[in-house]
């Protein structure tokens, strides 16, 4: 889900009058007013704190099932990574030749696109946790390639005042105002990163269909095509159709159309539930 329901997200609160046990509904409204500015920014600051812990052990002598979870990620990234600097050196070389005396890699993401993290405001939530993520994304990215920042733009419909004021002024953050529906084109020799955690099929195929003649230029950070496809094999018959290839319902997908071309390597998104406590 992108956004959230304040109905469906109802928390239900019991008290008792006259010793009759009543159950009075609270909203995500309500309960978003007991949150402060600066405690979410200390949160996601402790957020990135941890992960950034993690990774102090020698990483390097465990088994990725013993990894930490950000070792993980950084290690699987820096896959990603080593893997586009062989495909894109020759396209972007424009890019990095006033920097021929720097000690960092060439830059393979300049900017990232945030879609469906959902609100962050509620401490150590999954979407402060993808945050946290991404914070820490654009950090080491900065740290390894020849550009001194990285441009990160987000897009959330159910976003709360507070949180756009930490996105904007603590974060460093530009904020997408309309619904772009996931048709944003990356600029041309500007390699994008869509950070994308378990959006609807739809909005995959939008982004890639809005980047079709620039493939090349995007990583997507979300769910495996892949697995789309293999639930889509044993669900309902319109779905199978979205990826067959006798079917018209298929030229509508985009995502059916780049899957024999598409190089996925699988990374760990959230910590599990004994490193978050």
């Amino acid at each position: 889900k992108i956004g959230n329901n304040k109905y469906n997200n109802s928390k239900k609160k019991k008290k008792k009058k006259n010793g009759i046990e009543s159950v009075n509904l609270i909203s995500d409204e309500d309960d978003y007013k007991n949150y402060k500015r600066e405690d979410i920014v200390r949160q996601i600051n402790e957020c990135k704190q941890a992960l950034l812990l993690q990774t102090t052990t020698n990483n390097e002598q465990k088994s990725d099932n013993d990894m930490s979870f950000y070792g993980r990620f950084e290690k699987n990234f820096s896959d990603i990574l080593e893997k586009l600097k062989h495909r894109t050196n020759n396209k972007h070389e424009q890019i990095m030749a006033e920097n021929e005396d720097n000690d960092k890699e060439d830059s393979f993401v300049i900017d990232i696109v945030c879609y469906g993290i959902g609100n962050f405001y509620k401490a150590y939530s999954v979407p402060m946790l993808q945050l946290s993520s991404i914070l820490l994304l654009r950090d080491y990215l900065i740290s390894k390639q020849n550009y001194d920042s990285v441009n990160m733009y987000y897009y959330e419909p159910w976003m709360k005042p507070t949180e756009k004021l930490i996105l904007i002024n603590d974060l460093d953050i530009t904020i997408i105002d309309e619904n772009e529906r996931g048709k944003r084109s990356a600029e041309l020799n500007r390699p994008t990163l869509f950070y994308m955690p378990h959006c609807p099929m739809r909005l995959y195929s939008n982004v890639l269909w809005a980047n079709w003649e620039n493939l090349e230029n995007i990583i997507i950070f979300g769910n495996s095509f892949v697995s789309y496809q293999e639930k889509a094999s044993t669900g309902a018959p319109a779905l199978r159709s979205l990826f067959d290839p006798s079917s018209s319902s298929s030229s509508l997908n985009c995502m059916a159309k780049v899957l024999p071309y598409v190089m996925e390597i699988f990374t760990p998104v959230f910590l599990n539930s004994k490193d978050r406590k």
